[in-house]
């Protein structure tokens, strides 16, 4: 009788398994959820991390103001017109045109205010009341704009984010890709006169290659003008936070002088006005009134009306007879943050027990006439930098 053989079968091949379906969805969903706990990790870091480079910009900004000052006698101012003629005509009573309609001062009042400060600040150059210093016949004029061309027609203004970079840098040069500065020339009757022959129309012996170093080395790729094909076009400095949300959003750092005698003007920096249009009617007052003031002495009234941002920090209510400043004899700095919104700006109280920007529950007014709780307006401020609160604002 035959045994059975015992011997085992040598399978044909490996036993290969597959991951069944279930099997997949249930990687799929704790991979989804580790990302999930991830991502905010991942992000706070690096918001922190892009707040921690902009405030060091910002100091960086604040040791150059403070080397300007010692060189200069004071810091600049936020706002100035200019005169290529070096004729400063103090008595126009054109008024100026602000954003939203509301009040400012006139040219001339500008343009005494502007000649205190030029006159301060490079004393050996000669500025007129009474006449053009230069002429189109001369070879040389304040070509402040560094365009090579004699800009005699019509006087241009400096907003804070351009005086910035004009004082600290000195005369811009166009580039292929924006602007670059160019410093001061080492000329103390004519600073003004440009590094390098720019115009055919520029006499090519008006130029200086000896020229100051700039206090603040400007990065060129965030030297940006809002309309570059302007001929008067001066640029600003970009921030590095808040200009990534779309092809229109242009945040440059905002610079308010408080002209050393607690005196802001929010008419310093006029940025096109934030695009949700939740402004209100304009501030019809005095030109150093434009942040948030009430149209009503009752403190509980729902009508909040809001210029145009930025506005510099006080610290007292904006509708107040008497307005305090945060940094009253020196100057603000202010950053938009990453969403790109400076917020209404107005009353910052650091010290208070809900919150360091005050709000209330009253409604203030689209300028479509919808409500719009304030609390929501001043939220946009709780992430905006500036150089007197180290970090955020919130």
């Amino acid at each position: 009788m035959t045994r059975p053989s015992t011997r085992r079968r040598t399978p044909t091949g490996p036993d290969r398994r597959g991951f069944t379906l279930v099997e997949l969805l249930v990687v799929f969903v704790v991979l989804s959820i580790l990302i999930a706990l991830l991502l905010p990790a991942i992000n706070g870091a690096v918001r922190t991390a892009k707040n921690t480079a902009a405030s060091a910009n910002i100091k960086q900004i604040d040791q150059a103001l403070a080397s300007f000052k010692s060189a200069r006698g004071d810091y600049p101012p936020s706002r100035v017109i200019l005169y290529e003629n070096g004729y400063f005509q103090t008595g126009d009573a054109a008024a100026l045109a602000p954003a939203n309609g509301s009040a400012d001062m006139t040219r001339g009042q500008l343009a005494q205010r502007s000649l205190m400060y030029m006159r301060k600040l490079f004393p050996k150059v000669n500025f007129s009341t009474s006449g053009a210093v230069w002429t189109a016949t001369d070879s040389q004029w304040y070509d402040f704009n560094g365009n090579g061309v004699r800009d005699f027609a019509t006087p241009y203004i400096l907003e804070g984010h351009q005086a910035l970079v004009f004082f600290l840098g000195g005369l811009p040069q166009k580039t292929e890709t924006g602007f670059s500065m160019t410093g001061f020339a080492k000329n103390p009757t004519n600073p003004f006169i440009p590094a390098s022959r720019v115009d055919a129309a520029q006499p090519a012996s008006f130029v200086s290659a000896n020229r100051e170093t700039p206090t603040f080395e400007f990065s060129a790729e965030r030297l940006q003008a809002v309309n570059p094909a302007d001929p008067l076009a001066f640029p600003g400095y970009l921030d590095s936070l808040g200009n990534s949300l779309g092809n229109d959003q242009i945040n440059f750092i905002a610079y308010f002088s408080s002209y050393g005698n607690n005196a802001y003007d929010p008419n310093d920096v006029n940025f096109p006005t934030e695009a949700d249009g939740n402004l209100v009617a304009p501030i019809l007052s005095r030109f150093n009134v434009r942040f948030p003031v009430r149209t009503s002495a009752s403190p509980t009234t729902s009508n909040l009306a809001v210029s145009p941002s930025p506005n510099p920090y006080t610290t007292s209510t904006t509708n107040a007879a008497t307005v305090g400043y945060v940094n009253p004899q020196t100057y603000q700095l202010i950053s938009s943050g990453v969403d790109g919104q400076f917020g209404p700006g107005g009353q910052y109280k650091p010290n208070a027990t809900t919150g360091v920007l005050p709000y209330d529950a009253a409604n203030t007014v689209k300028s479509d006439g919808t409500p719009l709780n304030e609390a929501n307006v001043r939220s946009r401020e709780k992430d905006n930098l500036t150089n007197f609160h180290g970090g955020r604002l919130d």
